[in-house]
């Protein structure tokens, strides 16, 4: 009998998929910090204390920088799969 072990997901695969997440609600290259929260609760749960830590995680390793009051800029080029996404849905919401 063979048994399946689940294997964790390293933070960075957590970032990756909420890049994801963003990419497929429709933003690349700049987010309100909402919609950052509301990628982070697809991904990981709705919890102020879960939001607030990822929101630094993903800051601390460079998927997103914040640019101005409540807004990010994302970097893509930090989730090489997402490039060839991107190219064929550019960003179609406006801050």
């Amino acid at each position: 009998m063979c048994v399946q072990v689940n294997r964790k997901q390293t933070h960075l695969e957590i970032c990756e998929e909420i890049m994801e997440d963003l990419l497929k609600n429709g933003f690349s290259y700049q987010v309100p910090r909402k919609n950052v929260e509301i990628s982070i609760w697809n991904v990981r749960g709705i919890d102020k204390r879960t939001t607030d830590k990822w929101i630094e995680v993903l800051e601390t390793n460079k998927f997103i920088e914040e640019v101005g009051k409540s807004v990010y800029e994302m970097n893509i080029a930090k989730v090489p799969h997402l490039v060839s996404i991107l190219k064929q849905h550019p960003q179609t919401k406006i801050l």
